[in-house]
């Protein structure tokens, strides 16, 4: 037992609160990862367009030889208007463009070269008037090494690297101001990638968003974003924290929520645990921890209280067995020793023959009413005409009846009675009953047999004009082997009125009495009515 206790989750509470903290666990993990994602993926979303402005900006600062201040919205060439893509290309077919900017429909800002000549066209709507401004700029690495040195960043940590790299890429022109470290592994990510693509670079402890685009002339930008910035490292170590702070308070609420489960099966436990050493009194309360713990504590009270019954019955049988059989086993070690001594061989086998028969006869009783208490699968529920039975029954009895000078008579009505039960269990009940009331009616006396139905149940009653039965006996008169005072000298067990008991409770009846000192007895049985098939 104590290497069960000691092993992890080795209880049902353990194992709940092991799955809470799981499941807290996993989702706040999968809805953090999934926050995280969205804003990771907007992150990069911003550094691929800080990238694209960036690339479209210095192109036109590198083609142009000045700072750009047009709109700040990149587009591509097939963004602008086909109208004025067309009137572009009519007035100057051999300029190729660069980069084009708008802010909306109002303004278009379009760079283009030829033979190594800048050509700027600014279009204003209405009229979209194509006029180029043809510049030649006369140091373009130089214009570029101060735009990179003059740009302004975040303050506390700088998130754009700008590179203006020589055409076979193996030397850098011009710098955002930088470690020579980073500088050079911000190019080799860069030349990594094709012209125009993107991928990510790990420098320091910054994620960085690399793109590579070529310059007119052939050399080659290299732009880099920076998108885990100081935000992103707040929201992950924020995160963590949650995700602790959340497991503990899982498993806490685990813990509390599996003890209100498993409150009832630990009930139960301590009930089995007292059910082991002999206490069949106990009840396991119903604890509210669900319909199934609720419906399994039923079952659990349902068994003990049989148990409990079977107990009883098997005490009460025992020591009545041992009190009735204690006397005839007495009397014929008396008459043994009264026939050694005297000679009497043939009176001690008399007297012999005559417990034997006695105690086979009680023996054979309890057997019926044990196979009859475990008949309720076997029985066959035939439908069975109550009113015939009782008369068969009273015509068995009827000679004995003639014999001790008393009156046997049956009420029932014209029709059929029919109850669905096995035939030889409903003669065993009529004759107990008659057999019952004929040894305890005196001679003169009356023995009335009667049978009735409402449609619903059928009612048997054996009544009779004996000296009837005490108040404090009639609540024992259906217990095995109870005899009241007044039958101590009549032969018997006190096992008739079990057996009627067991056979009317085997097909869901019931039994009654009716007696009171010098105003006879009557014995009542209702069982289910059938209608025959």
């Amino acid at each position: 037992m104590s290497s069960t206790r000691s092993r992890p989750f080795a209880t049902l509470r353990s194992r709940i609160a092991g799955a809470y903290l799981a499941l807290f666990g996993l989702l706040l993990l999968v809805g953090f990862a999934t926050l995280y994602g969205i804003y990771a993926a907007r992150q990069i979303r911003q550094a691929e367009a800080n990238l694209d402005f960036q690339f479209a900006e210095f192109s036109a600062e590198y083609l142009t030889g000045s700072e750009y201040t047009g709109p700040e919205r990149a587009i591509g060439w097939d963004d602008v208007p086909p109208a004025i893509r067309a009137a572009i290309v009519r007035a100057h077919p051999d300029v190729r463009p660069v980069c084009c900017f708008s802010d909306g429909p109002s303004r278009y800002w379009i760079a283009g070269e030829r033979a190594g000549e800048a050509f700027v066209f600014d279009l204003a709507a209405p009229d979209y008037r194509v006029e180029a401004v043809r510049l030649s700029p006369p140091d373009r690495v130089g214009h570029m090494a101060f735009q990179f040195s003059d740009e302004k960043h975040e303050v506390g940590e700088r998130d754009s690297i700008n590179l203006l790299l020589s055409p076979d890429g193996r030397e850098i022109l011009a710098s955002t101001p930088v470690s020579r470290e980073t500088a050079v592994r911000l190019t080799a990510a860069g030349l990594a990638l094709a012209p125009g693509a993107r991928g990510t670079a790990t420098v320091g402890r910054g994620h960085w968003r690399v793109g590579r685009e070529r310059a007119f002339d052939g050399r080659i930008f290299v732009f880099a974003h920076l998108y885990d910035a100081r935000s992103m490292r707040l929201i992950l170590v924020t995160g963590v924290v949650c995700l602790a702070l959340t497991l503990c308070l899982g498993s806490a609420l685990g813990w509390l929520l599996s003890g209100v489960f498993v409150r009832g099966i630990n009930a139960l436990l301590a009930g089995a645990d007292k059910v082991r050493k002999g206490d069949y009194t106990v009840r396991v309360p119903r604890v509210g921890s669900g319909r199934e713990i609720d419906a399994l504590v039923e079952g659990f009270n349902a068994m003990v209280a049989e148990t409990e019954t079977v107990v009883t019955d098997l005490r009460t049988i025992s020591d009545n067995i041992a009190h009735d059989l204690r006397t005839p086993i007495t009397r014929l070690r008396g008459r043994a020793e009264l026939a050694f001594s005297s000679g009497d061989s043939a009176g001690l086998a008399e007297d012999v023959a005559e417990e034997c028969a006695s105690m086979l006869s009680m023996i054979n009783a309890m057997l019926e009413i044990a196979r009859t208490e475990a008949g309720s699968r076997t029985a066959r529920r035939e439908p069975i005409d109550a009113g015939q039975v009782a008369a068969e029954s009273v015509e068995l009895f009827s000679t004995l009846a003639e014999d001790r000078g008393l009156s046997l008579s049956l009420a029932r009505p014209d029709r059929e009675i029919p109850v669905a039960v096995q035939r030889d269990h409903l003669q065993r009940l009529f004759a107990n009953l008659i057999d019952n009331a004929l040894k305890f009616t005196p001679r003169g006396g009356r023995v009335a047999v009667s049978v009735a139905s409402d449609g619903r149940t059928a009612t048997l009653i054996v009544s009779d004009s004996g000296p009837g039965i005490e108040e404090k006996d009639l609540p024992h008169v259906f217990d095995r082997f109870y005899r009241s005072d007044r039958s101590r000298n009549v032969p018997g067990n006190g096992l008739g009125l079990a057996l009627v008991k067991a056979i009317a409770t085997l097909y869901n009846g019931r039994v009654g009495i009716r007696s009171a000192p010098g105003a006879g007895t009557a014995v009542s049985v209702t069982l289910p009515a059938s209608r025959r098939s």
